[in-house]
């Protein structure tokens, strides 16, 4: 059976409907699928863990794969279908608001994150995993506009909190864009994957988060400006010991002089 095939025929057996609230559209495309699963090394990953498993459009690959996969879902008409359709001993479902789940229980081995982040709280859920200081992969599926926006390149105007942040802890890769007719039903937006590979997870804490947050306060302002009115209180002493201008912008930093700027305030 055919993904499309298999999620109406879910969601009338367990007479389940697309909720607009959780942003809930199920993902049909076969062949952006199998590209989604072939950007996971899965000889190099201990355990999987799902964000938002839905009618499982991933979830049935991955568990075909993953050597522990964890599912956390906070629909109870998901939850339904799942606990009854997928019981593989390697498979495990848990029924919570993945904003309030704990990870530090998942920080064993390498570790995977992956799923379809509902737009509304897709800074959050980035911001609460690249906080979490633990992962050998996080993939995500988000709107392509807003994934265009979280690619980090020197002055690049668009450059942000969230772009710098990805950028200090790794490599983003774009693996494919999907049109809306990928998804059923089929959203008004195209929406693109993206998967991070960490390279430097010293910066991936609460520590550096504030500090870019700090740097990337108001695009209209030099970056001296943002860093004087912060609880940082600049005061241009490290714009002299990294010779600095104090015209410049954040935006217009590369990414090793923005690992230099956060090593000096921690």
């Amino acid at each position: 059976m055919n993904l499309i095939d298999r999620t109406i025929s879910f969601m009338n057996k367990y007479g389940v409907a697309a909720q607009k609230r959780f942003s809930q559209n199920f993902l049909v495309d076969e062949k952006a699928l199998k590209t989604i699963i072939n950007t996971i090394d899965f000889n190099n990953i201990d355990q999987v863990v799902e964000i938002g498993s839905g009618l499982g459009s991933l979830t049935f690959e991955l568990v075909k794969k993953a050597k522990k996969l964890t599912s956390i879902e906070f629909d109870n008409d998901m939850i339904k279908v799942l606990s009854n359709e997928l019981k593989q001993d390697n498979f495990t479902l848990i029924q919570n608001d993945f904003l309030k789940e704990d990870l530090s229980k998942y920080q064993e081995g390498n570790l995977a994150y992956i799923g379809n982040l509902p737009y509304q709280i897709t800074r959050d859920l980035i911001k609460k995993i690249c906080t979490s200081s633990y992962f050998s992969y996080f993939g995500f599926m988000v709107q392509k506009d807003l994934a265009d926006e979280l690619f980090y390149k020197v002055n690049k105007s668009t450059n942000n909190l969230y772009s710098a942040f990805l950028a200090v802890i790794g490599n983003l890769y774009r693996a494919c864009d999907l049109l809306p007719k990928s998804f059923y039903p089929s959203p008004k937006v195209d929406s693109t994957f993206l998967y991070l590979m960490p390279t430097d997870l010293k910066y991936a804490n609460l520590k550096t988060f504030k500090v870019l947050d700090a740097m990337f306060k108001n695009s209209k302002k030099t970056l001296f400006n943002n860093l004087k009115h912060s609880n940082l209180k600049e005061d241009g002493h490290m714009f002299e010991t990294l010779n600095l201008s104090k015209e410049i912008r954040a935006h217009q930093l590369d990414v090793n002089l923005i690992k230099n700027i956060v090593d000096y305030y921690l």
